[in-house]
């Protein structure tokens, strides 16, 4: 009756009308797990938990999340990598970040180490040390988020030294100087915007690696990050 109730309304929705009655479509979907089969069935299920447990997530219920995004981890198996790359992808992904929400920290560890394997580009693989960067903030581990900040970098070519010495310091700033030496406060307003999205990660980290130097206390690394973002972005 429930799996019955659940493709009836989710063939009877429009995309708008299955956004905003989503909750009320899976919860009765998830009520007959045992009655999906085929692997159409199976991945239909998953995309739709996936949909539902991002809006739970978007609405700080975490825990709700991650009770959707597990039942859509379960209707994916090893082909799913294969043949349904981005989906699965996804789905551990919002499931790596809300375990790490929730507290489950080994889990969540786990899967972003996979995901990073998995990860067919340098921005899915960029994404992930992002989420972590972010994540590791958040919580107040702040020597871990710097190293997820400097090896997301290193995918770009950037390598960053976790504990800069006053010789490297003393030379990001006579390089940033060079490269300032003829532009006027007022030519750095009106400089173009970047566009190139490598660049636009390499910046991205930069900037959030802001707040854990800042808090951790690494005053040289601090100094760093931003020179090297100034230069980077000139």
């Amino acid at each position: 009756t429930h799996y019955r109730i659940g493709f009836l309304l989710y063939e009877n929705s429009s995309a708008n009308q299955l956004e905003d009655a989503i909750f009320d479509v899976v919860n009765q979907m998830n009520l007959g797990l045992n009655l999906f089969e085929s692997k159409t069935e199976k991945l239909a299920l998953a995309r739709l938990n996936l949909i539902a447990g991002r809006k739970a997530k978007a609405s700080s219920a975490y825990d709700m999340a991650v009770d959707y995004l597990k039942i859509a981890h379960m209707q994916l198996d090893q082909n799913c990598w294969l043949s349904f790359f981005q989906l699965t992808f996804d789905i551990n992904k919002e499931l790596a970040e809300c375990n790490y929400l929730v507290g489950h920290f080994e889990e969540a560890e786990q899967t972003f180490k996979l995901l990073i394997h998995k990860a067919s580009s340098k921005s899915e693989k960029a994404d992930i040390y992002q989420i972590r960067l972010k994540l590791y903030t958040a919580i107040g581990k702040f020597d871990e988020s710097v190293k997820a900040g400097i090896e997301g970098l290193k995918l770009f070519g950037f390598r960053v030294a976790k504990n800069p010495n006053k010789a490297l310091l003393a030379f990001l700033i006579l390089k940033t100087k060079w490269h300032l030496r003829k532009l006027k406060p007022v030519d750095l307003a009106s400089l173009p915007l970047v566009t190139d999205p490598e660049n636009i990660w390499v910046l991205k980290f930069f900037e959030n690696l802001v707040m854990p130097s800042y808090l951790s206390g690494k005053d040289y690394l601090l100094l760093s990050v931003g020179l090297r973002a100034l230069d980077h972005s000139l």
